[in-house]
């Protein structure tokens, strides 16, 4: 809980690493190739790139974890994510991905 009894975006416990073979496939692409999709929400990422069970969008958790996947460098802005939010970053993201925002 944050210090205003509120729960927090993130989850406090630590994520599990991507397995070695996803690693080891994102380290082989060249740093300007930056393969990504226009959401992050897609329930059917499930064991591939969400580790965790969501209970419906949970935009911000999901989010954390899409940033994470090794083969993922960009993501399209969708409606989950609102315009005020579109130039801060997860604290938890790592800084070489990058947003892309649909006009």
């Amino acid at each position: 809980m944050s210090p205003r009894n509120q729960p927090s975006l993130f989850d406090d416990a630590p994520l599990p690493e991507p397995p070695e073979e996803i690693k080891s496939l994102g380290k082989k692409l060249p740093a300007n190739v930056r393969l990504g999709t226009t959401t992050w929400t897609y329930d059917g990422w499930k064991g591939t790139v969400y580790s965790r069970d969501y209970r419906g969008p949970e935009p911000a958790r999901r989010l954390e974890e899409y940033g994470r996947y090794p083969l993922f460098r960009v993501v399209g802005i969708d409606s989950a994510y609102t315009s005020r939010r579109r130039k801060r970053r997860s604290p938890r993201m790592d800084e070489r991905f990058r947003r892309d925002t649909r006009a």
